[in-house]
C-alpha cells in the first residue's frame, strides 16, 4: 500500500510540475527582467569582488546555461537559441534585455512541445551518477534562474537598489 501510495504521490507531482511550468516560467521571466530593468545601464559592470561574476556575466550565464541543459532535453548540441547568442552577444542593456527575452521564450517554447510522458523519460545527463528525465532538466534551468537572481538581488541591494518584489508562484 504505502509503495502505491508513493508511486501514485511522485506520478501526480510530477504530472502537477509539467502542467504548471509555463506559468511559472513565465514569472520567472517577468521578475528577471525586471531585476535587469532596476540597473542603470552603467552598472551591468558592477562585481563587489574579482571572484565573482558582474551583473552583465550573471544575465549572460543564465542564458548560455539554458542552452547547454538543453542538450540533456533534446540530444541536440546546436539549438536556436545558442545560434541566437553567438550571432548576437548583447552589448547594451536594451540587446541583454531582448536576449533574456529570447532565451526564456525559447525554453518555454521547448518545455511546451513535451506531452508529460515524454517529460517523464529519463535522458541522459552530463553527471553519470545522476538520474535525470526531462521535465528534471527543466526545473534544474528553473533553480538555476533562481540561484543566480539570489545573487542579482544582492549586487542590487549593493548598489542601493531594492530588488523588485518577489514573485515566486
Amino acid at each position: 500500500m504505502l509503495c502505491l501510495v508513493l508511486c501514485c504521490g511522485i506520478q501526480g507531482q510530477a504530472q502537477y510540475y509539467s502542467e504548471d511550468f509555463s506559468g511559472q516560467w513565465q514569472r520567472s521571466k517577468a521578475y528577471t527582467l525586471a531585476m535587469l530593468d532596476s540597473l542603470a545601464k552603467d552598472e551591468l559592470d558592477y562585481r563587489p569582488t574579482a571572484e565573482v561574476m558582474s551583473l552583465r556575466e550573471e544575465f549572460n550565464h543564465l542564458m548560455n546555461n539554458f542552452g547547454f541543459l538543453q542538450y540533456y532535453v533534446t540530444g541536440e548540441k546546436a539549438n536556436e537559441l545558442t545560434d541566437y547568442l553567438r550571432n548576437n552577444p548583447p552589448k547594451s542593456k536594451q540587446e541583454l534585455r531582448e536576449a533574456l527575452i529570447y532565451a526564456f521564450d525559447y525554453v518555454g517554447s521547448l518545455a511546451e512541445k513535451y506531452s508529460d510522458e515524454q517529460m517523464q523519460q529519463a535522458v541522459p545527463f552530463f553527471k553519470e551518477e545522476v538520474q535525470m528525465h526531462r521535465l528534471g532538466v527543466f526545473l534544474l534551468m528553473r533553480n538555476h534562474v533562481t540561484h543566480h537572481r539570489g545573487r542579482i538581488s544582492l549586487m542590487l541591494r549593493m548598489l542601493g537598489h531594492q530588488p523588485p518584489k518577489y514573485v515566486g508562484w
